[in-house]
């Protein structure tokens, strides 16, 4: 929550029952309180000292700073390079506490007793040093979803917490996702310890009807499943430098009953054109086909994912992006419960999707798309084509995202995962509200060449608005689990 500056060409307001000048200083007191209004910044407190040269501020006693920001609350997120298109809005993230210091110049500052309430994450510390976009806090519990004191209320504290001895947060910036490195915690549900936590990097995730579901998170996820009998899978990010941004090391963690050990590493050293990546796993979980009987082994892979490249602008506030990826790897797959030999191969891809949202609003969509493949035994593997769907409020109950896919495919694969398994597809994502605390996900994918459901996905979630979890049911992978929403 970077702080706006009082200057010469943005206006500020104070506002007070009592105001008196000692040079250049400006002295706010009253027994209603006080409010210091900037370009996109209030403060509320007893008292204010404004001190107009030296540029600082000082409130007493119980404060409150709220700031409006762009960020990225109930979005949806869409398949495709794993990318997740967001669309911003705009919601105040508020800071209360005690005893402010404040240098508008620097950016530094602090907050004693603080609660920091921001879009995707709320934060309690004893106390709290402000440094520009930056905050660093001690002794520190961090729950999923910014909820305002009335929200509480209304949905409830989420039971998942994080406890940790230290914790720098980089706040929204201009729609950006807020990001918070924790150091020397756990992770708690309510007031049992379920996972350590050395060291990890949380982002915000959203809270939205979900097209493509991560198999490994912080918070641990347990699956039962025909293939697995019971899966147990979590993860854990360690940063390999200060910035909070920049690149970190995953251990992506799996336990199966039947399989064994599952998942592996991978370095990610994301930038502003997008993200480089290293992997290497073993009977890595695929979750972007029907069945969950294939085991993949990365051997390794390499892969670059491209941030979206804003093109030109369209009607209706729209904006035409682009997004590409391309990739290189050695991989080894098995059919478990197959008598067939293990297919192994090495594979050079190159991928890219035209689509018309480089910026986020509700409406209609349209992408193109084209991804091409190239393994070490000649083969070759391309599909191009479009979809073209809906995405946002259908009624004031239900929420998603709604699409026909038409996909064009040509050569061969030796590959299970990488094939197209429906051509022309009809999809519906899509939550229903049934009360502000309870949601019903669907997800159901009709297929047009044979005329029939492929896939459906039920279940019942506990939602906290931007945080929810609960159990959830995969007919084609014949999954029940123990799905969260956000959490960390």
């Amino acid at each position: 929550m970077p702080l706006a500056a009082p200057a010469a060409s943005s206006t500020a307001r104070l506002t007070a029952e009592r105001i008196r000048y000692e040079g250049g200083i400006i002295i706010a007191e009253g027994a209603s309180g006080v409010r210091l209004d900037t370009a996109d910044t209030h403060i509320q407190a007893e008292s204010i000292r404004l001190d107009t040269i030296k540029r600082t501020v000082s409130a007493a006693g119980a404060v409150t700073v709220e700031r409006s920001v762009l960020s990225n609350r109930n979005d949806v997120v869409k398949q495709g390079f794993g990318q997740r298109r967001r669309r911003p809005q705009l919601v105040n993230e508020t800071l209360r506490g005690q005893n402010l210091q404040l240098d508008f110049g620097t950016g530094r500052g602090s907050l004693d007793n603080v609660v920091l309430q921001l879009a995707d994450f709320t934060i309690s510390t004893g106390s709290l040093l402000i440094n520009g976009k930056r905050y660093v806090a001690r002794n520190v519990i961090i729950r999923p979803g910014g909820l305002s004191p009335d929200e509480l209320k209304i949905y409830g504290t989420p039971p998942l917490s994080i406890r940790v001895d230290s914790v720098t947060i980089d706040a929204a910036n201009k729609g950006k996702r807020e990001s918070a490195t924790v150091k020397g915690g756990g992770l708690y549900f309510k007031n049992t310890k379920i996972l350590p936590i050395p060291s990890y990097i949380l982002r915000s995730t959203g809270l939205g009807g979900r097209r493509s579901s991560e198999s490994f998170s912080l918070t641990p996820r347990i699956a039962f499943n025909s293939t697995d009998k019971i899966l147990l899978t979590t993860s854990l990010q360690f940063p390999l430098s200060q910035n909070p941004s920049g690149a970190f090391l995953r251990a992506d963690l799996g336990l199966s009953q039947r399989i064994g050990v599952r998942g592996g590493l991978s370095l990610e050293a994301p930038n502003k054109l997008g993200t480089f990546s290293l992997r290497a796993r073993h009977a890595d979980i695929v979750t972007t086909q029907l069945t969950n009987r294939i085991e993949l082994d990365r051997e390794p892979e390499v892969a670059f994912n491209s941030s979206t490249l804003p093109l030109t602008g369209l009607p209706g506030g729209r904006r035409l992006g682009l997004v590409f990826g391309a990739g290189y790897g050695r991989f080894n797959e098995r059919t478990i419960g197959s008598n067939a030999a293990a297919v192994r191969s090495a594979r050079s891809l190159a991928e890219a999707v035209l689509t018309t949202r480089a910026v986020e609003k509700d409406g209609p969509y349209l992408d193109l798309f084209a991804r091409y493949a190239n393994y070490e035994q000649g083969q070759r593997y391309r599909n191009s084509g479009f979809e073209v769907g809906y995405y946002g409020n259908i009624s004031s109950r239900v929420r998603g995202l709604f699409s026909y896919r038409a996909t064009t495919v040509s050569g061969t694969t030796p590959f299970r995962f990488d094939r197209v398994e429906i051509a022309r597809e009809l999809r519906t994502t899509f939550d229903v509200q049934l009360s502000p605390r309870y949601l019903v996900p669907i997800d159901l994918r009709y297929d047009l060449g044979l005329r029939r459901l492929r896939d459906e996905r039920f279940g019942l979630l506990r939602s906290y608005k931007t945080f929810a979890y609960g159990l959830t049911y995969q007919t084609a992978r014949r999954e029940l689990k123990l799905e969260f929403r956000q959490g960390f």
